[in-house]
């Protein structure tokens, strides 16, 4: 049950990355060159891409939206069976609505996001695969995990011609069952674990430049991916923090002392970025040159906080507090500089 909903949050992630890839990269060109939904993406102000979600019910007429009520009148004649409306709001009050198809075997996603409704039928197929048909736009051209398959449709596919797609592609189909609000939301959360854990990639970004027509240099290319890489690597942070706080018997009184002092290293830690914040640690220190010089030269993040630990006197070495392997393999530091 679980993998068909892995891609049920494929869509509104992919277009979050998206979207905050052409604000933070491409804004200049945004304004001239994408017309009216990026442009109201640019009203909005950069979006949040949160590393999890709650799906919260609301009822039909809490949805302001004639676009996606209409959408969801084209249903009627699928005789879909309702799964509910519901409303998502680390990610813009984004509302949406799911049905399963009569036959349960697949589901039917309808979005009202800030770039306008779009929909994705998704089928689990016998053979392990997930097999969506989609109207998102902007999204293709954006990778997805493996064993996932996905079909971008025009945006004026309807539903029912959507559905016959399906119906035309032949293979196996598994059955489904409710809940949705579960899945979809465990969904998201293993999406983003795969996102933040790989980056994104410099051909998506060329991707999605030629989508949409766009001349951008290799420094734009650069600059994006350095962003947007440090963003996720941040979200993991947190993500890192949290596991580490579920899975580990840490009184109030120790967490308390550590909380507003930590410093998590994990595979996707940029070395620049853990280089910068240790020359802001050993500014003060002297002598201030064997520090910055053991700083400069590192090759790695565990190799320079094991030979910085090696020349720091001892009350303020950074200690291991603890490790996490999920999402990803990382290592907690306590920071005494902040905590003396």
């Amino acid at each position: 049950m679980g993998t068909f909903f892995q891609i049920i949050g494929i869509i509104v992630v992919s277009i979050i990355v998206l979207l905050l890839i052409l604000y933070f990269g491409f804004k200049y060109y945004l304004r001239f060159k994408l017309g009216k939904q990026m442009s109201k993406v640019i009203e909005h102000g950069p979006l949040e891409q949160p590393a999890r979600i709650t799906l919260e019910p609301v009822t039909k007429d809490q949805v302001d939206s004639p676009e996606l009520h209409q959408l969801v009148e084209q249903l009627q004649s699928l005789q879909a069976i309702e799964a509910g409306y519901f409303i998502i709001p680390q990610l813009n009050n984004t509302h949406l609505y799911a049905a399963y198809a009569p036959d349960h075997k697949a589901c039917i996603v309808i979005y009202n996001h800030i770039v306008g409704c779009f929909f994705d039928i998704v089928a689990p197929l016998k053979d392990g695969t997930n097999l969506t048909f989609s109207t998102a736009p902007f999204a293709e051209g954006m990778d997805c995990p493996p064993g996932e398959e996905k079909h971008f449709l025009s945006s004026d596919t309807s539903l029912q011609e959507a559905y016959q797609t399906l119906l035309d592609d032949g293979r196996e189909r598994l059955s489904l069952e409710p809940p949705f609000k579960d899945y979809f939301e465990q969904a998201y959360a293993k999406e983003m674990d795969w996102r933040l854990t790989r980056g994104i990639s410099e051909q998506e970004v060329r991707n999605q430049a030629s989508l949409n027509g766009q001349q951008v240099s290799e420094e734009d290319i650069l600059a994006v991916l350095e962003q947007q890489n440090q963003l996720y690597s941040e979200e993991l942070d947190d993500l890192v923090v949290s596991n580490f706080l579920d899975t580990t018997d840490i009184s109030a009184k120790d967490w308390n002392q550590y909380q507003n002092s930590l410093l998590v290293i994990h595979e996707k830690t940029s070395l620049d970025y853990l280089q910068e914040i240790l020359h802001w640690y050993v500014e003060d220190l002297s002598p201030n040159t064997t520090y910055a010089n053991i700083i400069d030269r590192a090759n790695s993040c565990s190799d320079l906080l094991t030979e910085l630990n090696n020349y720091l006197p001892e009350k303020l070495q950074l200690q291991l507090i603890g490790q996490v392997q999920d999402p990803v393999s990382a290592k907690l530091y306590y920071n005494p500089k902040l905590g003396y």
